[in-house]
């Protein structure tokens, strides 16, 4: 059984995905698996990640297109290492990453999920030397410090990621393997925030680890899921609907469950908005009435007004 199995979903990667596969066999560390699993690209993909083969630390699955989800869930269950660490095609790890996630294991043996500090780059070159100070919050969060910059959390972190999103960077992440058996896999069908939901349901009973250095690279670019401004009404839609389905999983948590309505509200607002932003007045009026229905919020009632406006000008304009 190998130490780590790294598990990279790749969907249309070509250009980019020997950079993330070239920084795992750079590791210092040694004891790993590679397992790719391909979300039906159409692009050179399959031939790029097929000159590694043949190879015993390395596994490639093909499915048809599912989203990331399901592509990292495919690549986990075919997995044998006992831990998992998540790496995003257009992504990087420092040479180190593994041998420090090692280290820290052997000494805190107790930790199921374990992330670091990463920076932010793009086609430009680095934007951001430590991710994590992006989340303001971080540095509060209740914790032991150890040796060489190495944290345990005191507490569960999982309501600070409800609340203020992942502030952990999911290449890089790692997670004892059994903990998907005790509390399910990524939630399927989505292509935005079903990290931060399974991260908030893996740290809701478990003890959870930090490693204060930059071991991972997080890539900036218009294609990813992420940044892509096609996508940002699709992701709203994804994060809402998530986070609604939270109220049922931490429906006896009445903390976190305060929490997630506050957090849907924001959300349902965000979503509304996107829709007034990219003409789909009748969907956004019909969305901003139903929330509205539920519960009487100001910003809601003011968004529904510019609608109604911005439909009569389209009404008399044409446009």
């Amino acid at each position: 059984m190998p130490k780590f199995s790294v598990v990279i979903p790749a969907y249309n990667c070509s250009r980019l995905i020997t950079e993330a596969v070239d920084s795992v066999l750079n590791q210092t560390f040694q004891d790993y698996e590679i397992v790719v699993v391909d979300d039906g690209s159409n692009d050179d993909t399959r031939n790029v990640v097929g000159k590694y083969f043949p190879s015993e630390k390395f596994i490639y699955i093909y499915q048809n297109n599912s989203g990331p989800g399901a592509a990292r869930n495919n690549g986990i269950r075919k997995a044998a290492g006992e831990y998992v660490v998540l790496l995003d095609s257009d992504d990087v790890l420092y040479e180190t990453c593994f041998e420090s996630l090692a280290n820290f294991i052997d000494r805190n043996s107790g930790v199921d999920f374990l992330f670091s500090n990463y920076d932010i780059f793009d086609e430009n070159g680095v934007i951001n030397l430590s991710g994590i100070d992006t989340w303001k919050i971080f540095r509060t969060i209740p914790h032991y410090e150890g040796w060489d910059g190495e944290w345990i959390f005191s507490e569960s972190i999982s309501q600070y990621i409800i609340q203020y999103g992942g502030f952990m960077h999911t290449s890089g992440t790692c997670l004892r393997r059994s903990l998907f058996e005790e509390v399910g896999y990524f939630a399927e069908g989505y292509c935005y925030g079903e990290d931060d939901e399974l991260y908030a349901r893996v740290t809701y009973n478990s003890v959870s680890g930090y490693i204060d250095r930059v071991l991972s690279r997080k890539r900036n670019h218009s294609a990813s899921l992420i940044h892509n401004p096609g996508t940002k009404l699709r992701n709203a839609r994804d994060y809402l609907a998530l986070t609604e389905h939270q109220l049922h999983y931490y429906r006896n948590d009445h903390k976190i469950h305060k929490i997630i309505e506050n957090k849907i509200k924001k959300l349902e607002y965000d979503y509304c908005w996107r829709c007034n932003e990219n003409g789909l007045l009748s969907d956004a009026r019909k969305e901003i009435c139903r929330y509205l229905g539920k519960d009487f919020s100001w910003s809601l009632l003011r968004l529904l007004v510019k609608n109604i406006l911005m439909e009569m000008h389209v009404t008399r304009h044409g446009s």
